[in-house]
């Protein structure tokens, strides 16, 4: 579990801990019993080769965040990309 942005891998930049921080904060605010937050930094590589020769090479990436809370006996759940 990371706690501070000092503990984040390199690629998530420090802002997005302080998003994730500020939408827990504001669940909590809005009266949920518990809220929590997840950073997600995804890379994909993928490299097609035939007989010996490169044929494509691609890199993807993906970030976002997801929120969850619970107000009452409810749970919500809400995500943005990018």
């Amino acid at each position: 579990m990371v706690s501070s942005p000092h503990e984040m891998p390199v690629a998530v930049e420090p802002a997005a801990f302080d998003v994730a921080a500020a939408a827990v904060e504001a669940a909590l605010a809005a009266g949920a019993r518990y809220a929590d937050a997840r950073l997600v930094d995804r890379r994909h590589e993928a490299m097609t080769a035939r007989d010996g020769d490169v044929r494509s090479l691609s890199q993807t990436t993906a970030a976002g965040l997801g929120v969850r809370a619970l107000v009452g006996s409810s749970w919500g759940f809400a995500a943005l990309d990018e």
